[in-house]
């Protein structure tokens, strides 16, 4: 249910694992959009969370009350999806979306790939693993796989390794034509993303990485 451009923690909002929290707004008796703002529980105001792929966010319920979040321009709003009374929302309200209710809880096995989008000045790998470690627990599932960061080097990919041990699954050596432990440009569509060639090969160090830790048949 991968969105692009999500940092860690939206991925972990949608899931659940972070919770999400929409500030005050009155919510009207029809289904005329309005626009609120969402904040984890850092209180960090988030506009990432319905960039695209909704379907993979919605129906989302604010103070009980179905609706749709989507962002247009920038802004982000809530649609609700039927008519009814109007409805004042407090500051911190917390938001259920749809996987919370119909995947997070019911996964075999789980596999987390987050902190792709979080590079920069302000990365900061700790919070990442926190997120993601909210992400596990909140899945009540021992039954998971960590992947690596492509673009980071080794010190923090060796630093999620010592986290997640058998769980962390370090992608970036496959992708190498050289060893380096660097992605190669012949598995690249561009600077950031994976071609299918790439791609395919993350398939198949997941699989592998299944068979060995037991969670699927060979």
């Amino acid at each position: 249910m991968g969105i692009g451009g999500e940092k860690a923690n939206a991925i972990a909002m949608r899931q659940g694992g972070l919770k999400t929290y929409v500030d005050y707004f009155t919510l009207p008796n029809d289904t005329t959009p309005v626009e609120i703002t969402l904040k984890d529980e850092y209180g960090n105001v988030v506009t990432t969370l319905a960039n695209e792929g909704t379907t993979s966010l919605n129906p989302c319920y604010i103070g009980g009350i179905e609706g749709n979040i989507y962002n247009s321009n920038g802004t982000t709003y809530f649609k609700r999806t039927t008519s009814g009374q109007e409805k004042t929302i407090e500051d911190n309200t917390q938001i259920t979306t749809n996987p919370m209710i119909k995947y997070s809880k019911n996964a075999e096995v789980n596999i987390i790939w987050s902190g792709q989008n979080d590079s920069g000045a302000d990365f900061d790998l700790q919070q990442i693993i926190n997120i993601q470690k909210k992400m596990i627990e909140y899945s009540d599932n021992n039954n998971y796989i960590i992947i690596g960061l492509l673009y980071a080097g080794d010190e923090v990919n060796n630093t999620m390794a010592e986290t997640y041990g058998e769980h962390f699954l370090d992608v970036r050596n496959a992708l190498s034509t050289d060893n380096s432990n660097t992605v190669s440009e012949d598995y690249k569509s561009d600077s950031i993303h994976l071609n299918e060639e790439g791609y395919t090969i993350v398939g198949e160090q997941v699989y592998n990485k299944l068979v060995s830790l037991g969670y699927i048949a060979e």
